[in-house]
Formats: C-alpha cells, sequence, structure tokens
C-alpha cells in the first residue's frame, strides 16, 4: 500500500504556519488510500480523503492542499505535461522567499507559483477560423462592392501568426466575371486576434439566382487553422423584367414569385441551364397539391410563369403560405409565396 503522506502522531502539527498549498496524491495503481497512516505504532490508523486529513490538524491546515494527478510527463520524469489537460498544480503554489526557482533554474512565478518541482507554462493551442460573408451584386457603372470575410483567432497570440488564404470558383466565377479573384497572406501580431479579407464583386444589371464563391485558408504557421472554409454570397438586386431567349442562366434556379406577399396574382421566375422536362406544383401547408403551373419539356432560358391566385378548379385560393416545387432533370427546387387577401 501507497501512501501521499504518513504523519508519526495524531496530534502532528507542520508548525506555526501550518501545512498548505500541497498536492497529496499517492500512486491510484498501488494505493488503497487517499492518504497515508496517522500513529506512533504500526498499523497506522488509514485516512481515506483529504477532508478526513485536514480534520487531524488544527483547523485552517491544508485549506488550499487538493488530492490530484499532477499529469507528470511520465513515471520517472517529474515535470507536468503542458500537452494536454490543466494540470491542477498550475497556478496552486504559495511563493516561498527562498524558493525562486525550480529545479531545471527556472524562475518561480513570484504570485502564484506552481505546486511541486517544476514550475510551467500552459500552452494554449490557437486556432483559426474564417466566417461567411455576402454582399449586394450592385448595377454597372456604380462603386463595386466588396465581400468582408473575418477571420478569428481562438486567443490572442504571444508570437506572430501568418496564414494564407485564395479565391475559389463556385456557382460564381472569374471568367464570368462576377468577382475578382483574390489570394495572399494575413499577418496576427502578439495580441491582434481578427483580421479581415476583401474580395471584389463586378456589378451586372442581368437577373440571376444569388451565386457563390469560397475563400480557403492554407499554410497557417504558429497556429491550427479550425475551419478553413468562407462561403461568398453574392446577392442578386437585379429586376427579371421578361424572358430573354437568347441569354441562358449558368445554373438552373427557382428564384421564387413576385410580388412576395401577393393579393392576387404572382409571377414565378426560374431558369433553365439546359432543355429538359420540367414540372412546377403549388402545394399548401399540408403537403396538397393546390395547381399545376408547368408540367414538359422546356427550352433552356430564363422562365416566366403567371398564376392567377387560383386553385386547379378555378378558386381563388385563401390567405396563408404556399409551397412553389420546381422538379427538373437536374435537380428540385423549393419557394414559399405567401397570400393575403
Amino acid at each position: 500500500m501507497h501512501y501521499a503522506i504518513v504523519a508519526p502522531a495524531t496530534t502532528y502539527a507542520w508548525g506555526t504556519g501550518g501545512s498548505d498549498n500541497n498536492d497529496y496524491y499517492p500512486n491510484p495503481a498501488n494505493a488503497q488510500m487517499v492518504l497515508g497512516g496517522i500513529g506512533t505504532s504500526v498499523p497506522y490508523t488509514a485516512v481515506d480523503s483529504l477532508q478526513n486529513w485536514q480534520a487531524v490538524f488544527t483547523p485552517g491546515q491544508d485549506s488550499l492542499s487538493i488530492s490530484a494527478d499532477p499529469l507528470y510527463v511520465s513515471a520517472t520524469d517529474l515535470h507536468i505535461n503542458t500537452a494536454g489537460p490543466t494540470s491542477p498544480v498550475s497556478d496552486a503554489g504559495a511563493p516561498l522567499a527562498a524558493v525562486i526557482t525550480d529545479y531545471d533554474g527556472d524562475a518561480r512565478d513570484a504570485t502564484t507559483p506552481d505546486i511541486g518541482a517544476d514550475e510551467f507554462t500552459i500552452i494554449v493551442p490557437v486556432t483559426i477560423s474564417i466566417a461567411d460573408a455576402q454582399v449586394v451584386e450592385g448595377d454597372p457603372g456604380g462603386a463595386r462592392g466588396a465581400a468582408t470575410f473575418v477571420v478569428t483567432l481562438s486567443v490572442p497570440p504571444v508570437e506572430t501568426i501568418t496564414v494564407s488564404y485564395a479565391t475559389f470558383d463556385s456557382t460564381a466565377t472569374v471568367a464570368d466575371s462576377d468577382y475578382v479573384a483574390t489570394a495572399g497572406q494575413l499577418e496576427f501580431g502578439p495580441g491582434a486576434v481578427t483580421d479581415t479579407i476583401y474580395v471584389q464583386v463586378i456589378p451586372d444589371a442581368r437577373y440571376e439566382q444569388d451565386e457563390f464563391f469560397k475563400v480557403v485558408l492554407s499554410d497557417a504557421v504558429g497556429a491550427t487553422i479550425a475551419d478553413p472554409l468562407g462561403v461568398g454570397t453574392i446577392v442578386n438586386d437585379d429586376e427579371f423584367s421578361g424572358v430573354n431567349p437568347n441569354e441562358i442562366p449558368k445554373v438552373t434556379f427557382l428564384a421564387g414569385s413576385r410580388p412576395n406577399p401577393a393579393a392576387g396574382a404572382a409571377t414565378i421566375v426560374y431558369g433553365l441551364s439546359a432543355p429538359g422536362r420540367v414540372k412546377l406544383d403549388l402545394y399548401d401547408l399540408q403537403g396538397r397539391l393546390v395547381r399545376r403551373l408547368a408540367d414538359g419539356p422546356e427550352a433552356a432560358g430564363y422562365k416566366r410563369v403567371v398564376w392567377d391566385g387560383r386553385d386547379g378548379r378555378g378558386h381563388s385560393v385563401g390567405s396563408g403560405f404556399y409551397f412553389l416545387r420546381l422538379k427538373t432533370e437536374e435537380k428540385t427546387f423549393t419557394k414559399s409565396i405567401r397570400i393575403l387577401r
């Protein structure tokens, strides 16, 4: 049986100042008790908790002591492992004027030293994340807007941290003049926790669905990348003015209806990037079919369907929410529409 400490008598005390700021922890693989024996003869009276150990002393002694695994590097290396969870002996000691260094010669913290022979510093890992961003597309001839991506460190660094970034196409592309390709490197000095990446978008007057591009972080020095992907949304602000048979959208989409809410008739806008069979249906909140608005093969291009606010039997629908579902050979899209009578 191993003990954290053995006292020669039940009345033993640690002197005028008492005992405190210790870690009483026996090897749990060989110990049956948390603390050791008390008494002047064998067998000792075993004490099985720090609270009971404190009770045999003058009240107030060992009130700041603990009984916890200090988390050594190994059974033969009594340095504290700073790569894992925080050791319970961290900053739990009391300063002693005669002890100003640890057993490595490192300076002791003069205010809150660590318990034990090793004075150590907890290494907090720094991680980097990037947030998503969005920007309104704008009109030709106007000032270009920029999507602003905020990059954040989990904790303020003590040394300079760098990370590279670059943009990548999604539904928005550089070739179609949707945005300006951007790449570079951010540098975080000591204490800095945020920085920004600006990506310019290129305005146009073409109606299209919202488009997306990506900003990807890479090659971090001094930190780990927790979230490398920021998604940029280019919000379309152009009105659909009609069907242009000479223009083909880059991707198939369902833009929804205008106006929304509607008092009666509404115009439903969608686009096909390739020819194919289309089914456009209107459903109520219970999932019941209210009206079939399109059903059959269609050519690629921008589409517009005017719904008169009536169901399949010619009756005006009541106020409330309804759902449009566009089913194409490529994908199925859903949008909500509200009727206010």
